[in-house]
């Protein structure tokens, strides 16, 4: 059966060279193209603390992703991966994007048997434009090792590590790095319909929209204008802007970064058509517990239908 692998969060294009014949014997399984599409609810778009900063919105992609695997050894193989990815908000326009990316993914299994676990080790790259806020434009990387194994033939069980790194353009806002522990199990009710779920935790530097007020001023790591998020009205009170009674200011609402320990819950279904496609079902659920009490949290469905071209 074919699956979706839209839900490990890769959209990505990239040109690999210098994957040369350092084996004696090389065998390559020929180039598939997966043309993904999706939609996606999101109900904390701007990752924020306050209820008068939290929107929701929805987003639509379509992406193509060419991907080739190569047999290096016994216990060796290699995965390369080509991909090209579009999004567009219904609402914040200002965040519709392009973005073009690629990895590398090393799958190694010293002893060959069932049950038997195997590693993984993969390179991701990727660089995404925005169409109006140039402070989120620039590059981001991955590095991610992992062990995983299957108990029978109906469970697959997946561990492991992952360092993120990010850079943006214009603003060191969104200069961020993340070190993040998972673990994902998939479990197969038929030749059709897998069930899906990942938990994870991770040390990281992010990214949040807020009303400009003191406290986050003294907490956060940086803090631009986010022109993208809309203006608001000043808050008044301890740790806000201060405003004499009776006065109302307008102001624009700032992207600050700041330390936190983001716990993540995902999980899905799969289900198969035929042998060249299949729709993904999902829905997660984050909590971020930020530097200083600035925390928040935020849930998104999604729906994602996968057609893979051999």
């Amino acid at each position: 059966m074919f699956q979706s692998t839209s839900r490990r969060g890769c959209c990505a294009i990239v040109v690999v060279l210098g994957v040369s014949g350092v084996f004696v014997e090389t065998r390559a399984a020929g180039w598939v193209v997966d043309v993904d599409a999706g939609l996606t609810y999101d109900d904390n778009v701007g990752r924020a603390e306050h209820g008068v900063d939290r929107f929701s919105d929805e987003r639509a992609h379509l992406g193509a992703t060419l991907r080739r695997s190569l047999v290096l050894g016994e216990s060796l193989g290699l995965g390369v991966d080509a991909a090209v990815v579009a999004t567009k908000w219904e609402s914040f326009d200002d965040f519709d994007s392009i973005e073009a990316a690629g990895a590398l993914r090393w799958r190694l299994q010293p002893v060959r048997r069932f049950g038997a676990p195997w590693f993984e080790f993969d390179l991701e790259g990727a660089y995404r434009r925005h169409q109006s806020s140039a402070i989120r434009d620039g590059p981001r990387g991955t590095a991610l090792a992992a062990v995983a194994f299957r108990p029978s033939d109906l469970l697959l069980v997946r561990a492991g590590y992952g360092f993120d790194i990010r850079r943006g353009r214009d603003s060191a806002v969104f200069d961020t790095e993340s070190h993040r522990l998972f673990a994902h199990l998939d479990y197969r009710l038929n030749r059709r319909i897998t069930l899906y779920a990942t938990g994870g935790w991770r040390d990281a530097e992010v990214v949040s929209t807020s009303t400009p007020n003191q406290a986050i001023a003294r907490v956060a790591n940086a803090i631009t204008t986010d022109r993208a998020m809309g203006k608001t009205l000043a808050l008044e009170g301890p740790g806000h802007t201060s405003l004499p009674p009776g006065q109302v200011r307008i102001v624009q609402r700032v992207a600050y970064q700041i330390d936190a320990s983001i716990y993540d819950a995902r999980g899905g279904v799969n289900w198969g058509i035929g042998n060249s496609a299949s729709i993904d079902a999902r829905a997660g659920y984050f909590e971020s517990r930020g530097r200083g009490g600035n925390d928040y949290n935020g849930f998104q469905i999604g729906l994602d239908f996968v057609y893979r071209y051999h």
